[in-house]
């Protein structure tokens, strides 16, 4: 795969992928062979050959996606999210606490008059090739959850999954389910 940087900055789009073939990449005005440059309306222009996935060993891959698992996690880590990790062979898992601030377990049975908040754990299982692959993602240990919100929660999950393929997909989920539940407890309650 070959792609094409510009030297001028904002000079409109930044790589293109080209063709494979004689490791040129096609480019307006003609074909510049990868890692020759040339000007075009006075720009330079940078051919880069990227090497393909179809070249790498399997040890060589599952050690990438291994960096890209552990990076997800210190991502995690960083952000000061909650976690415990379950397992890191053969497949990453991740137990993952989420709940609302006025969360109070039992205060909703204790006949207050308020809603206890929400809380519940999501249970993420990684396949081998993760983040090309979308983990599969269970909620466990459910608190003060409707069914209606469960839905609306998985209904999210696959969403936010589908647009992260490729990319870290933990954190974005963990992210927009804390703000849905957020958003749900502050609705006015139903039962008035």
């Amino acid at each position: 795969m070959t792609h094409r940087t510009r030297g001028a900055a904002g000079a409109g789009e930044a790589a293109l992928q080209g063709g494979e073939a004689g490791g040129a990449a096609a480019i307006p005005g003609g074909v510049v062979p990868a890692g020759e440059t040339s000007t075009n309306a006075g720009e330079r222009i940078i051919i880069i050959r990227k090497e393909s996935l179809s070249n790498w060993d399997s040890e060589r891959a599952a050690r990438f996606f291994g960096d890209l698992q552990v990076n997800e996690v210190r991502t995690m880590h960083y952000l000061g999210l909650a976690y415990m990790v379950l397992a890191r062979r053969p497949r990453l898992q991740l137990k993952v606490p989420l709940a609302t601030l006025n969360f109070d377990d039992g205060a909703a049975a204790a006949g207050s008059g308020e809603r206890g908040g929400y809380a519940l754990q999501l249970i993420f299982t990684c396949p081998a090739s993760y983040p090309l692959q979308v983990p599969h993602v269970e909620i466990v240990e459910k608190r003060n959850i409707s069914d209606a919100l469960e839905q609306a929660l998985h209904e999210e999950i696959a969403q936010t999954l589908e647009q992260h393929l490729g990319l870290q997909m933990i954190v974005p989920v963990v992210t927009r389910l804390q703000m849905m539940m957020n958003t749900e407890m502050r609705r006015p309650s139903s039962q008035d």
